[in-house]
């Protein structure tokens, strides 16, 4: 995928939207790493779990859960997506 065709943004230029947009900046935390040893938790849980889980976000995304997460899991160690955590206040 080219930059032509994607409308994702990277945090700097996220945050900028949001304070154009009258939003003022109260906290912000990059969880990306955060993120990633949650992937790693999970897949290791997984993997040693005999059993599917009866609840979880596989319940709601479906049978293309397991494939969907490692796709998230990849870009976040390629650094081409980010997890931000933010409090914002309208202005």
């Amino acid at each position: 995928t080219t930059s032509d065709g994607s409308f994702l943004v990277d945090q700097s230029e996220f945050r900028q939207l949001l304070e154009q947009t009258g939003f003022e900046v109260l906290v912000w935390n990059d969880e990306s790493q955060a993120t990633i040893g949650f992937f790693l938790a999970m897949f290791e849980r997984a993997a040693a779990s005999q059993r599917k889980p009866v609840l979880g976000p596989g319940v709601l995304l479906g049978p293309r859960f397991v494939e969907m997460a490692k796709n998230l899991f990849a870009a976040l160690q390629q650094g081409r997506v980010s997890v931000a955590m933010a409090i914002a206040a309208k202005r």
